[in-house]
């Protein structure tokens, strides 16, 4: 398993989460992981969700989840860092 530095295991990560999310209700948060097989950096498109693997878009490869991070990603009138609409929120 590559475990990047900063990663956290996944119970230790979703509480992490949980607790920025609380505390900062305006955060989006992204989680991350890295490649097992190439140690590529790797995000989830959809804010919140953590999966139980993902796939490599470096290499292809399909890992298997215990440790990863998470982006903080700030939202403005609602709109995340893309200009897309917050999970929950409409758009005007």
């Amino acid at each position: 398993m590559v475990r990047e530095r900063g990663d956290l295991p996944v119970a230790e990560l979703l509480e992490l989460a949980n607790r920025v999310i609380t505390n900062l209700p305006s955060a989006v948060i992204y989680f991350k992981f890295t490649c097992e097989k190439c140690g590529s950096r790797q995000a989830f498109d959809k804010p919140y969700l953590l999966y139980s693997h993902g796939r490599c878009e470096e290499c292809n490869h399909i890992t298997n989840i215990k440790t990863g991070g998470f982006i903080l990603a700030a939202t403005y009138r609602g709109m995340d860092w893309r200009g897309e609409k917050r999970i929950g929120q409409e758009r005007n």
